[in-house]
């Protein structure tokens, strides 16, 4: 789940895991404060979880834990 980041101080995190009854499994792990919030989601082929910041990286985050596990710059 994304939340809006709009008007949202540098310290929120706004990509977190919800299970099927609202409980957080996890808040995303951002390399850095000013990179912790992401604008896109998406599922590639290979099942890994892409989110992209507003900082311009292409996350790969790891389903169990909300880790970065892989990042390409983009911008």
């Amino acid at each position: 789940m994304i939340l809006d980041w709009a008007d949202q101080t540098s310290a929120f995190c706004n990509l977190h895991r919800v299970n099927a009854e609202g409980k957080i499994l996890w808040k995303a792990t951002p390399k850095h404060a000013l990179e912790a919030v992401w604008t896109n989601l998406c599922v590639d082929d290979h099942g890994r979880l892409h989110a992209y910041n507003f900082a311009g990286y292409d996350d790969v985050i790891d389903w169990a834990s909300g880790q970065i596990i892989e990042r390409t710059f983009t911008k």
